[in-house]
């Protein structure tokens, strides 16, 4: 009977310490900041450390200029006339501290990354030089970053798989996608046929100058809507579709407003609207 318990206590001690050694595999810490002239930084989040390293980013969408009030959207995936173009973009960060990203021309660059100040900050280092940036947003599908330093007024959205069109988005299917939810803003753009379109509204951005954190939009199964504005003023109308449900029409007692449906799935709604030759664009997601 000992000899037995022995060889299952024994297989136990074996079971557990690989199962140790594939987690720290899985999981392996980049190189943290090593420079004593900056605050302790050698804690590394690891689901941070996981979410970052699971997949290839890409650019959804690049904004110069984003610490003034004017910031300008230069990139956006399916926007035709952006002033930058980083559609051959993509950036890999590793788990044991390397990386290797392509630029705009295809170029591609290997380096090393890691943690800095406490897990909320990512530095970058290659052939080209340093570069240091905040942590905004961090998730299974999107990475947003501000950059710091050197790279102060460049906010990039990231994301592994960009959002589109329901591909199966029939009268049924578009009906519940849109009433589904109650929306609101995460984003707002003016002047969107311009190659550097301006971001007037975003979730987190403290000097957007159209605030809209309280502006949400609600579209009934029935064919009636709700809009509150950022005084708390409701708006009953009603909305339609038009041309094959690509466009989305709402009228209430301020007018009749025509959008046509950029992408549309159920979590995300981006709409895009001329009125008076000023083109607007807005991009919606589950008020929580």
């Amino acid at each position: 009977m000992k000899t037995v318990l022995r060889l299952v206590l024994l297989v136990l001690i074996v079971y557990a310490v690989g199962a140790c050694s594939k987690l720290d595999d899985v999981l392996q810490p980049p190189p943290v900041n090593t420079d004593t002239t900056k605050e302790d930084t050698t804690h590394v989040d690891t689901v941070k450390l996981h979410l970052l390293t699971s997949q290839v980013w890409r650019y959804y969408e690049y904004f110069d200029d984003y610490s003034e009030a004017g910031a300008q959207l230069v990139w956006k995936a399916g926007k035709s006339n952006s002033s930058w173009n980083l559609s051959k973009n993509q950036v890999k960060f590793n788990s044991d501290g390397s990386y290797w990203e392509i630029d705009e021309n295809g170029v591609k660059y290997n380096g090393t990354w890691s943690f800095q100040n406490d897990s909320t900050q990512v530095k970058v280092v290659n052939s080209v030089g340093t570069f240091l940036s905040e942590i905004k947003v961090l998730s299974a599908d999107k990475y947003e970053w501000l950059g710091l330093g050197g790279e102060t007024g460049h906010y990039g959205i990231l994301m592994h798989e960009f959002p589109v069109i329901d591909p199966v988005l029939d009268t049924a299917a578009l009906i519940q996608y849109l009433s589904a939810h109650t929306w609101k803003y995460e984003e707002y753009f003016l002047k969107y046929n311009a190659a550097a379109t301006s971001l007037v509204w975003k979730i987190g951005k403290p000097n957007s100058t159209l605030p809209l954190a309280n502006t949400t939009a609600k579209f009934n199964a029935d064919g009636t809507t709700k809009e509150t504005d950022e005084k708390g003023t409701v708006l009953y109308g009603t909305w339609r579709m038009q041309n094959n449900n690509t466009e989305i029409v709402v009228s209430n007692a301020v007018g009749t407003f025509t959008s046509k449906i950029k992408v549309l799935n159920s979590n995300r709604f981006e709409w895009n609207r001329k009125d008076d030759s000023y083109y607007y664009f807005g991009s919606m997601v589950p008020k929580e």
